[in-house]
């Protein structure tokens, strides 16, 4: 899936959406502040049934230059140009920890379009987030039928078992911590998100 990972109390979030909403940028603020990357820019499920855990990815995250001016330059480890992208790859960023083993998924975050100055967590209904995570996932074997309905069961079972949101906030840098809190009072709290902070 075209997502981005980290672990929070032993439980993946993933972080869903089109390039450039902001997926990398959230993980790896989320790393400087102690959560362990489990992958950043795809995950790759288990393919043991029922199991909804993600397979630790590569030992690096891919930023724009302004994300890894802003989050990771002065900490910064090898560095290389990404592949298909302008993006860096940053090879053991200095301060961040990866995930070694894999992790059950606890929560999607779906990105939305930016705000103009709250954060909005909304709650997915399974139809919405099923649809939500077919527009982002990866076909490497479409030509097969057990391969789509392998997908489709996983995407399923994803959908029905596990919350979903729709997050929406404003696309700047000071504004990251409070997404970040915003995401863990819920989790934490097991209150319903609310539409505005």
């Amino acid at each position: 899936m075209h997502a981005s990972g980290v672990e929070d109390g032993g439980m993946a979030l993933l972080f869903v959406g089109l390039s450039g909403q902001g997926k990398s940028t959230l993980s790896t603020y989320f790393a400087t502040q102690g959560h362990s990357v489990i992958s950043d820019d795809s995950v790759v499920f288990s393919s043991e049934p029922p199991s909804l855990e993600i397979e630790p990815g590569h030992v690096s995250v891919r930023l724009w230059q302004d994300s890894f001016e802003r989050l990771l330059a002065e900490s910064a480890g090898e560095i290389q140009q990404a592949s298909l992208s302008s993006k860096n790859r940053i090879l053991k960023p200095e301060g961040i920890s990866f995930s070694e083993a894999p992790c059950d998924v606890g929560a999607v975050f779906h990105l939305g379009d930016a705000t103009e100055d709250t954060v909005l967590l909304e709650r997915l209904s399974p139809h919405e987030a099923l649809a939500e995570c077919l527009t982002h996932i990866f076909l490497l074997e479409d030509r097969y039928q057990g391969v789509l309905e392998a997908h489709f069961d996983k995407l399923s079972e994803l959908s029905n078992n596990v919350p979903h949101f729709r997050l929406r906030y404003p696309r700047r840098y000071s504004k990251l911590p409070e997404v970040r809190q915003e995401i863990l009072d819920y989790l934490g709290n097991g209150r319903e998100p609310h539409d505005s902070m």
